[in-house]
């Protein structure tokens, strides 16, 4: 992703936003540069490049909003330090909430688009879902082990998983367990030899009048066709 030209414009645009502003609010000139007159267009155009940048590579916001909160918390600090209030009180505004969402994401509930119909009928292609990110642990990245709180998945749940050669979150049912030995011989799925049961879904019945209908041909015009 760091890689795409959309994530080095938006990153390149909001680091020159940031580092005008704040040599803006540290300089006693009243003189716009030019990079203050036109920082709400800039940031706003570096901040849509970002975001599809991180939707179309299938990025991981945590590590933006990660580095985002630190930016936002060393420049608060240097605020601070430079008694500057509309750098440290900024800072502070964009610091809190961003901190805040990315706890929230991180540790506890993280909304997923559903990418496939694979799992239909339950879940739907396209359909939005909020997953439970400590059911088996707390970690700070997607993928990867649990870095606090273990748990062990159980057999048939709904997980959100990343193939390592297609880094796009996938939502797909567990059927296997490190160890387990798995197979599928004739479209049926055996788990340490023993068949997966299959609950098979009700169909709705369409009734239907039967129509019988005739065909025939002239005998001297093999032209005519006629059906009744």
């Amino acid at each position: 992703m760091i890689t795409d030209p959309l994530f080095i414009i938006g990153s390149t645009g909001m680091a020159l936003c940031l580092f005008g502003w704040i040599k803006f609010n540290l300089s006693n000139t009243d003189v716009e540069p030019f990079i203050m007159r036109y920082i709400s267009s800039i940031s706003f155009i570096s901040g849509l490049a970002l975001l599809l940048s991180i939707f179309y590579n299938s990025g991981d916001l945590g590590i933006v909003l990660l580095v985002g909160s630190i930016i936002a918390f060393i420049v608060m600090v240097f605020g601070y330090y430079m008694n500057n209030n509309e750098i440290k009180i900024t800072a502070r505004g964009y610091f809190i909430p961003i901190i805040i969402i990315f706890i929230l994401r991180t540790f506890l509930y993280e909304p997923y688009q559903i990418p496939s119909g694979s799992m239909e009928p339950q879940l739907k292609k396209g359909d939005f879902l909020l997953v439970n990110k400590f059911a088996y642990g707390l970690k700070v990245n997607r993928i990867g082990m649990p870095n606090f709180l273990k748990n062990e998945p159980q057999y048939g749940d709904a997980v959100v998983i990343i193939p390592p050669h297609n880094p796009v979150p996938y939502i797909k049912r567990l059927v296997g367990k490190p160890g387990d030995t798995i197979r599928i011989i004739n479209k049926r799925l055996y788990i340490n030899g023993i068949a997966l049961e299959r609950n098979f879904i009700n169909t709705e019945e369409y009734s239907y009048e039967r129509r019988v209908r005739y065909q025939s041909t002239g005998e001297i015009k093999i032209n005519t066709i006629d059906a009744v």
